[in-house]
Protein backbone atom coordinates (compact mmCIF):
# COMPACT_ATOMS: atom_id res chain seq x y z
CA UNK A 1 0.00 0.00 0.00
CA UNK A 2 1.42 3.37 -0.98
CA UNK A 3 1.97 6.06 1.64
CA UNK A 4 -0.67 8.28 0.06
CA UNK A 5 -3.24 5.49 0.25
CA UNK A 6 -2.30 4.85 3.87
CA UNK A 7 -2.81 8.50 4.76
CA UNK A 8 -6.22 8.53 3.10
CA UNK A 9 -7.27 5.52 5.20
CA UNK A 10 -5.84 7.18 8.33
CA UNK A 11 -7.73 10.38 7.55
CA UNK A 12 -10.96 8.45 7.12
CA UNK A 13 -10.43 6.65 10.45
CA UNK A 14 -9.68 9.93 12.26
CA UNK A 15 -12.84 11.47 10.83
CA UNK A 16 -14.96 8.47 11.85
CA UNK A 17 -13.52 8.62 15.38
CA UNK A 18 -14.24 12.36 15.40
CA UNK A 19 -17.83 11.69 14.34
CA UNK A 20 -18.21 9.00 17.02
CA UNK A 21 -16.83 11.43 19.60
CA UNK A 22 -19.54 13.97 18.79
CA UNK A 23 -22.25 11.32 18.90
CA UNK A 24 -20.96 10.09 22.27
CA UNK A 25 -20.82 13.65 23.58
CA UNK A 26 -24.43 14.16 22.55
CA UNK A 27 -25.48 10.97 24.33
CA UNK A 28 -23.64 12.02 27.51
CA UNK A 29 -25.27 15.43 27.45
CA UNK A 30 -28.84 14.20 26.89
CA UNK A 31 -28.36 11.58 29.62
CA UNK A 32 -27.30 14.33 32.04
CA UNK A 33 -23.88 12.72 32.58
CA UNK A 34 -21.74 15.72 31.61
CA UNK A 35 -20.49 17.12 34.94
CA UNK A 36 -19.83 20.69 33.77
CA UNK A 37 -23.29 21.46 32.38
CA UNK A 38 -26.19 22.83 34.40
CA UNK A 39 -29.31 20.68 34.66
CA UNK A 40 -31.30 22.70 32.14
CA UNK A 41 -33.44 20.60 29.76
CA UNK A 42 -33.36 23.30 27.08
CA UNK A 43 -29.58 23.51 27.20
CA UNK A 44 -29.19 19.73 27.16
CA UNK A 45 -31.52 19.31 24.18
CA UNK A 46 -29.84 22.12 22.25
CA UNK A 47 -26.33 20.80 22.88
CA UNK A 48 -27.40 17.27 22.00
CA UNK A 49 -28.95 18.40 18.72
CA UNK A 50 -25.80 20.35 17.82
CA UNK A 51 -23.51 17.43 18.71
CA UNK A 52 -25.57 14.94 16.70
CA UNK A 53 -25.71 17.36 13.75
CA UNK A 54 -21.93 17.71 13.93
CA UNK A 55 -21.56 13.93 14.03
CA UNK A 56 -23.84 13.45 11.03
CA UNK A 57 -22.08 16.22 9.10
CA UNK A 58 -18.64 14.75 9.76
CA UNK A 59 -19.73 11.24 8.84
CA UNK A 60 -21.54 12.38 5.68
CA UNK A 61 -18.68 14.58 4.52
CA UNK A 62 -16.25 11.71 5.16
CA UNK A 63 -18.33 9.57 2.82
CA UNK A 64 -18.62 12.23 0.10
CA UNK A 65 -15.13 13.76 0.29
CA UNK A 66 -13.86 11.68 -2.66
CA UNK A 67 -16.92 12.40 -4.75
CA UNK A 68 -17.34 16.14 -4.39
CA UNK A 69 -15.13 19.21 -4.28
CA UNK A 70 -17.79 20.91 -2.16
CA UNK A 71 -17.59 18.09 0.42
CA UNK A 72 -13.80 18.49 0.60
CA UNK A 73 -13.97 22.23 1.18
CA UNK A 74 -16.89 21.90 3.61
CA UNK A 75 -14.95 19.30 5.60
CA UNK A 76 -11.86 21.53 5.77
CA UNK A 77 -13.97 24.47 6.93
CA UNK A 78 -15.84 22.34 9.49
CA UNK A 79 -12.65 20.89 10.97
CA UNK A 80 -11.02 24.32 11.09
CA UNK A 81 -14.08 25.82 12.78
CA UNK A 82 -14.24 23.00 15.34
CA UNK A 83 -10.53 23.45 16.12
CA UNK A 84 -10.97 27.20 16.57
CA UNK A 85 -14.02 26.76 18.80
CA UNK A 86 -12.13 24.20 20.89
CA UNK A 87 -9.30 26.65 21.51
CA UNK A 88 -11.69 29.49 22.36
CA UNK A 89 -13.57 27.45 24.98
CA UNK A 90 -12.37 26.50 28.47
CA UNK A 91 -9.36 24.37 27.64
CA UNK A 92 -8.58 21.13 29.47
CA UNK A 93 -6.99 17.76 28.85
CA UNK A 94 -10.03 16.39 26.98
CA UNK A 95 -10.03 19.49 24.78
CA UNK A 96 -6.35 18.95 23.99
CA UNK A 97 -6.99 15.34 23.00
CA UNK A 98 -9.88 16.37 20.77
CA UNK A 99 -7.88 19.24 19.26
CA UNK A 100 -5.02 16.89 18.34
CA UNK A 101 -7.50 14.48 16.71
CA UNK A 102 -9.13 17.32 14.79
CA UNK A 103 -5.88 18.92 13.65
CA UNK A 104 -4.40 15.57 12.60
CA UNK A 105 -7.38 14.92 10.33
CA UNK A 106 -7.22 18.47 8.98
CA UNK A 107 -3.47 18.25 8.31
CA UNK A 108 -3.86 14.95 6.46
CA UNK A 109 -6.74 16.33 4.39
CA UNK A 110 -4.67 19.34 3.37
CA UNK A 111 -1.56 17.22 2.73
CA UNK A 112 -3.42 14.87 0.39
CA UNK A 113 -5.60 17.48 -1.33
CA UNK A 114 -4.39 16.25 -4.72
CA UNK A 115 -5.99 12.86 -4.02
CA UNK A 116 -9.29 14.46 -3.05
CA UNK A 117 -9.20 17.11 -5.80
CA UNK A 118 -7.49 15.23 -8.65
CA UNK A 119 -8.25 17.77 -11.38
CA UNK A 120 -6.18 20.47 -9.67
CA UNK A 121 -2.63 20.88 -10.94
CA UNK A 122 0.24 21.81 -8.69
CA UNK A 123 2.18 23.82 -11.23
CA UNK A 124 0.85 26.16 -13.87
CA UNK A 125 -0.94 25.43 -17.10
CA UNK A 126 0.16 22.19 -18.80
CA UNK A 127 -1.03 23.35 -22.23
CA UNK A 128 1.67 26.02 -22.55
CA UNK A 129 4.16 23.62 -23.60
Amino acid sequence: MKLSQWTVVATRMLLIVNSAFWLGFGILVIAGRHPALPNSPTLRITLTMLAVACSVALFSLTYFVHRSRLAYYALVVLLGTLALLTVLDDFGLADLAYLLLDLAALALLLRDRGLYLPDMTDSGDASRG
